[in-house]
C-alpha cells in the first residue's frame, strides 16, 4: 500500500469512526429522552394521595360547594392547558373553569366557547381541554380554577394531577397532593345549606 492509499484508507476509517460516534450519541439521547418521559408517566400513574371532598349536603346550586386554587391572572391570548384525574362514588357530572376572581367570575371555557362541564363516573379517568383565552381577568390581581360540586346530593369525588399551564408554564400549586392540602388549595367554599369535607386520602 503506497502513501496515497494508506492516507485515503486512514481518512475513510476515521468517517467510519465519527459516523459511528454520532449515531451512538443520538441513539444514547433518544434513550434517555425516552426514559424520563416513561418516568414522568410512571410518576402520574403511581401518584396514590387524592384529594377527596365528601359532600353531605349539595346545596341548592353547583357553586355552593366549590373547590378551587387561586392562579395569576388570566389574560386574552394565552393558551391554557386544564388536566386532571377524577373519579366519584356515583357518576355525576360536574363544572370545572378558570374564572376571573371577582367581576362577573367569567371563564374562559364557556367564553371560548367550550361547555365546562365534565362526566365524572366511578373508575378513574383524565380529563383535558386547552383553548386560548378571549377574556382578561377583572383586575382582582388573581384568577382561580374552580370546580363546582354541588347540587348533586350526597357523594365523594376525588381529585388528583391537577395541572394548568398558561403558554407551557404550570400555574397549580400541589397538584399531585403530596403536600397538606392547605398547601395552594382554598378551604372549601361552601353555601346555603351545603355541607362537605376536604381531605387528603389515598383510596
Amino acid at each position: 500500500m503506497n502513501t496515497s492509499e494508506f492516507k485515503s484508507y486512514k481518512e475513510f476509517h476515521t468517517k467510519i469512526r465519527n459516523t459511528v460516534i454520532r449515531l451512538f450519541l443520538l441513539l444514547s439521547v433518544a434513550i434517555l429522552f425516552s426514559s424520563c418521559e416513561k418516568k414522568d408517566e410512571e410518576e402520574r400513574n403511581n401518584s396514590s394521595e387524592h384529594a377527596l371532598i365528601s359532600i353531605t349536603e349539595g346545596g341548592e346550586l353547583d357553586w355552593h360547594v366549590q373547590f378551587s386554587q387561586d392562579i395569576s391572572e388570566i389574560q386574552i391570548g394565552v393558551l391554557y392547558e386544564l388536566t386532571f384525574d377524577a373519579h366519584a362514588s356515583k357518576n355525576v357530572r360536574i363544572y370545572c373553569d378558570l374564572n376571573q376572581a371577582g367581576g362577573d367570575y367569567k371563564g374562559i371555557l364557556h367564553y371560548s366557547g367550550i361547555a365546562p362541564f365534565f362526566e365524572i363516573s366511578t373508575t378513574e379517568n383524565t380529563f383535558s381541554v386547552s383553548t386560548v383565552s378571549t377574556i382578561n381577568d377583572d383586575g382582582d390581581g388573581h384568577s382561580a380554577i374552580q370546580f363546582n360540586l354541588g347540587a348533586l346530593g350526597p357523594y365523594d369525588i376525588y381529585f388528583d394531577n391537577i395541572s394548568v399551564k398558561a403558554d407551557g408554564v404550570e400555574q397549580i400549586i400541589n397538584g399531585d397532593f403530596t403536600s397538606p392540602i392547605t398547601t395552594g388549595w382554598n378551604e372549601l367554599f361552601l353555601d346555603g345549606t351545603a355541607e362537605a369535607t376536604l381531605s387528603i386520602v389515598t383510596p
